[in-house]
């Protein structure tokens, strides 16, 4: 039989107040990110092109910096361990974070709209070849994924045909998702109970 010995013996009421006091930090976590949740889900909702901005200039500001910073670590690395990639993902970054900051919403949801339609347009004609494949080997459950393909495909075509429509859609959708997601994560803290 094996016994653990920690060294030192805690009793079972600190053990108790140091679990507590872990709780209460998850719970203060969880309901401030259940209502971050619910604030950006209604602003999804309510005004989804401004927060659609927001978020690209957000990630033009991190993709320009990280561009800096990888640059920087190019030119202070010593030559014998210089990578020529570093030096070209940076200058990517920069020319990715000039061109969102240059861009105007709608392109980039446009644009963004295109290759989520492309790849779904692929995601969707991959389904139907599996599908296909498992019933060249008579593999149940081809028909779902069959349909879901064809549920993919659908929907990568509506993105290509009406980009900003269904972008604008998928944006209250979203926007719907992260507001029931903060109503029930916050519920769920709130009946969290310490021991």
């Amino acid at each position: 039989m094996f016994f653990y010995d920690s060294g030192s013996q805690e009793s079972f009421y600190e053990m108790q107040n140091r679990v507590n006091r872990k709780l209460k930090a998850v719970r203060r976590g969880g309901i401030v990110l259940a209502v971050c949740l619910i604030v950006l889900g209604i602003a999804l909702m309510i005004c989804p092109q401004s927060v659609v901005t927001w978020v690209e200039r957000g990630i033009a500001m991190v993709l320009g910096l990280t561009g800096i910073l990888e640059v920087i670590d190019y030119f202070t690395t010593t030559a014998l361990f210089r990578q020529s990639f570093t030096i070209a993902r940076g200058v990517g970054n920069l020319l990715i974070a000039v061109l969102l900051l240059m861009m105007d919403t709608q392109t980039i949801m446009t644009l963004l709209a295109v290759i989520l339609g492309l790849m779904l347009c692929l995601i969707g004609v991959h389904k139907m070849d599996f599908a296909a494949k498992l019933n060249y080997f008579r593999v149940s459950g081809g028909q779902a994924s069959v349909l879901a393909g064809v549920l993919t495909l659908i929907v990568g075509i509506g993105f290509l045909v009406s980009p900003l429509l269904l972008t604008s859609v998928a944006t209250m959708l979203i926007g719907l998702y992260c507001v029931i997601g903060g109503i029930a994560l916050l519920a769920e803290m709130l009946s969290f109970v310490s021991l």
